[in-house]
């Protein structure tokens, strides 16, 4: 997302969005330098209470009247081009700060896993971009924080995700119960994408609501820096703690899909 684009974003639903397009996604009108970003009226209130922690109230007001308000929010096509944008070139880095216990988004391969079916093409075509990284020098680091009792979600990351995406991407495990873990920034995700800070926000069963944008010199981005590098020097290497437990490695879901 360009920087020097204006981002906007409203709880009034799609029919008041300025262009009419269906929401969740980015909305343009022409010949303005604004773009849009339309929550739905129905976001949780956990998710509201991240958004208003995000944004000044001051000059920053959510609620369900078509009104539209100065924020970083980025749908997850926006956050892609961001990536994309600032994580491509040698020296590049990108940390994950990873604590929910379930994410609605995972899709067809969450759903081919507690099927017993082999995973999508696209988990390759994603090794084979992480792979061309680390070639090109591009870094990417995860702390996971996991349930004491993984859930099934949790279990699916660890099988089709970290087991095969640590031969490219440095990833560090926080268990509850198992690991002391130090006192976090907040509940949520966030990235840290060079020394931009992108805080993720979602609802409570784990529906993605957008992304924001915190300047690598604003005063909070190092609190959030901050917070990463304790948690990365806190957590156990993903190695270390999967050849620890075998017990999940072929473990199957808890409950029918």
């Amino acid at each position: 997302m360009s920087t020097n684009h204006q981002t906007l974003i409203t709880t009034a639903g799609t029919a008041d969005s300025p262009d009419r397009n269906d929401c969740p996604s980015v909305h343009t009108l022409p010949g303005r330098e604004e773009a849009f970003v339309v929550v739905r009226d129905d976001v949780d209130d956990s998710a509201r209470a991240e958004l208003a922690a995000e944004y000044n109230p001051e000059r920053e007001l959510l609620g369900t009247q078509p009104r539209w308000v100065p924020c970083g929010l980025m749908d997850l096509a926006t956050l892609g081009r961001f990536m994309d944008d600032n994580v491509h070139q040698r020296g590049d880095w990108r940390f994950r700060l990873e604590q929910l216990p379930a994410y609605s988004r995972a899709g067809a391969d969450f759903q081919a896993w507690r099927n017993g079916d082999a995973p999508p093409t696209a988990k390759q075509q994603w090794l084979d971009q992480l792979e061309r990284d680390v070639a090109a020098g591009i870094a990417h680091y995860r702390v996971r924080i996991l349930s004491e009792d993984l859930t099934d979600y949790e279990l699916y990351a660890c099988q089709r995700g970290y087991a095969l995406n640590s031969a490219f991407e440095q990833i560090r495990v926080l268990r509850r119960g198992e690991h002391s873990i130090p006192s976090l920034l907040g509940p949520g995700d966030y990235w840290v994408v060079n020394r931009i800070v992108v805080p993720v926000i979602y609802q409570t069963d784990g529906t993605f609501v957008g992304a924001a944008y915190i300047g690598a010199a604003d005063d909070r981005a190092e609190a959030y820096r901050d917070d990463a590098r304790r948690l990365w020097d806190a957590a156990e290497p993903w190695a270390s703690w999967w050849s620890r437990h075998p017990e999940y490695h072929g473990a199957r879901p808890s409950r029918a899909a």
